[in-house]
């Protein structure tokens, strides 16, 4: 079994911003608690106006809402961003695993497996796009926005099913500079993930090919010899060599027969446009 592991390459960097985004979200569950304490407190106790408690209640459910954010913030942390994903082939296949690595134990949070026969391509995906500019950087948003999810490898099969893996971690850059570094660092991996199970996939192809061709050796001679004039057929080109007295025909040893014999069988398919190359 071969295996490629993708992990964070900003994991420093991720935990500073996670500890400042559960810092952030604690100061606003504060705030909520403050406003239902004011709600019993000053307003309910006190028999206030309908209309002054639901400017208060308007107040609360914001702050429920910034902390939604925050919460969904960090479980996209725990999700995407402190995991790893493992790419393993094995026997024609594509095995994914995401995993978090947490207290000397493993959790799975994502697994799938592929047969290598049924991609049709992988597509490298733009990166995220980022919404705060230079004069918002420092406000809330900024660390809710970093831990957005960005799946930038996209597996298509031949039935159009799709998987999308390799989440990028990357805070936006300034420096157009670093971001292009940044950028090719990224293509790097990702171009190396793509590579690997095509090659895999290629090799796997070759192999069940070699299979196919020791089996259809182990014909008998005149099923083995149809089986060469076939070949012929299919990829329209003849190559023969002589090994040991007998003919190498296609890559494939067929049974002892004259030139002149394998020309004559050939012209009786000739209308299937193969090619005849006398080396």
């Amino acid at each position: 079994m071969k295996t490629i592991i993708y992990k964070n390459l900003n994991m420093g960097e991720t935990i500073i911003n996670f500890l400042i985004l559960l810092f952030q979200q604690a100061i606003f569950f504060g705030l909520v608690f403050i406003y239902v304490w004011l709600d019993y407190i000053v307003y309910i106790q006190k028999d206030y106006k309908n209309a002054e408690i639901i400017i208060l209640v308007i107040h609360n459910i914001a702050c429920l809402v910034i902390n939604f954010f925050y919460l969904r913030a960090v479980k996209n942390a725990i999700f995407n961003f402190f995991t790893y994903e493992e790419y393993k082939i094995n026997e024609g296949k594509l095995y994914y695993e995401k995993k978090l690595k947490l207290f000397k134990k493993i959790f799975y949070l994502r697994k799938f497996e592929i047969n290598l026969s049924d991609i049709d391509d992988i597509f490298i995906l733009p990166p995220k796009e980022f919404y705060h500019d230079r004069w918002t950087k420092d406000i809330f948003a900024k660390y809710t926005e970093y831990f957005k999810p960005c799946k930038r490898i996209k597996i298509k099969l031949i039935d159009s099913k799709e998987y999308t893996v390799c989440n990028y971690v990357k805070k936006r850059e300034y420096n157009k500079v670093y971001n292009e570094a940044a950028e090719a660092v990224f293509q790097t991996i990702a171009n190396n993930i793509k590579d690997f199970i095509f090659e895999e996939k290629e090799n796997y192809k070759f192999q069940k090919e070699l299979e196919n061709l020791e089996e259809k050796y182990n014909l008998p001679v005149e099923e083995r010899y149809n089986f060469i004039l076939n070949k012929i057929i299919d990829e329209e080109i003849l190559f023969v060599a002589r090994k040991d007295g007998n003919y190498i025909i296609n890559g494939i040893d067929g049974k002892e027969v004259t030139i002149s014999k394998l020309k004559d069988d050939i012209n009786k398919i000739r209308d299937s446009k193969s090619t005849f190359l006398n080396n």
